[in-house]
């Protein structure tokens, strides 16, 4: 995938629901907050080194 943004390159990882994965992760900073991508959404977060991650989901893509 490309990123067409200005947000910090990192890995991206799928989870079934963006939102029960922040709510269980309360600890981690999310430097780019909840954002819609077609299918679902995407959060960033700085990981315990610093570097960027993003975790994601597509419930709406499932059916597709």
């Amino acid at each position: 995938m490309v990123s067409e943004t200005d947000q910090p390159a990192g890995p991206m990882y799928l989870v079934p629901d963006l939102a029960a994965w922040i709510d269980a992760h309360p600890d981690l900073a999310v430097p780019v907050p909840p954002y819609r991508i077609p299918g679902g959404q995407v959060a960033g977060f700085t990981a315990p080194g610093g570097g960027a991650f993003y975790v994601f989901d597509q419930p709406d893509a499932a059916g597709e």
